[in-house]
């Protein structure tokens, strides 16, 4: 974002994205239903994967730790409250 000035500010402006972008850069917080989300889609994609598309062992168990590692990394991220989220609105 920082190398284009434009994309940065579609990317800060956007419907969708606008909101989730500039509570993560005001604050380094996501809301609680973006984690529950993330952490229940990165999940189904696991095991979907080493259910049905791998063979191999110790594959298997990378992709776990792997799962479990960015699980970790995304419950550590702050939980956007209520008055962040509303503070974000108001920047618009």
């Amino acid at each position: 974002m920082k190398s284009s000035e434009k994309l940065y500010s579609w990317l800060i402006h956007h419907k969708i994205l606008g909101l989730y972008v500039r509570s993560y850069i005001t604050y380094k917080a996501i809301s609680r239903r973006s984690k529950i989300i993330s952490i229940t889609a990165l999940w189904a994609v696991i095991s979907t994967t080493i259910v049905f598309f791998i063979d191999e062992t110790w594959l298997r168990i990378l992709l776990v730790f792997i799962a479990a590692g960015v699980t970790i990394y995304l419950v550590q991220i702050k939980t956007l409250t209520k008055e962040m989220l509303e503070s974000a609105e108001n920047r618009e």
